[in-house]
């Protein structure tokens, strides 16, 4: 193997917590929330850039991220990853 090429452990282990945090956003956030974290965190979208795409205010699309942040940080902190807010709609 190439000295520069990724360890697979590592590939592997980057995998899974993807898609552990995948699985946190299902589980706690609103389809509102997840396209915002998405936007902004994935696609690297300015939250002016959301706001138009949704129609709202810069303000709203910062309480949307704040709100989903929350939840998140609540969830991996305090909860062991797991959300128990059964309001979420998917």
């Amino acid at each position: 193997p190439s000295p520069h090429a990724p360890d697979p452990l590592d590939v592997l282990l980057r995998k899974e917590k993807r898609e552990q945090l995948e699985q946190l956003m299902r589980s706690c956030l609103t389809t509102q929330e997840r396209e915002a974290v998405e936007l902004r965190f994935v696609r690297d979208w300015t939250p002016r850039e959301i706001a138009r795409h949704w129609g709202v205010t810069r303000t709203r699309v910062y309480q949307v991220l704040r709100n989903a942040l929350t939840k998140l940080r609540e969830a991996l902190d305090t909860r062991g990853g797991v959300c128990y807010d059964r309001s979420v709609s998917s």
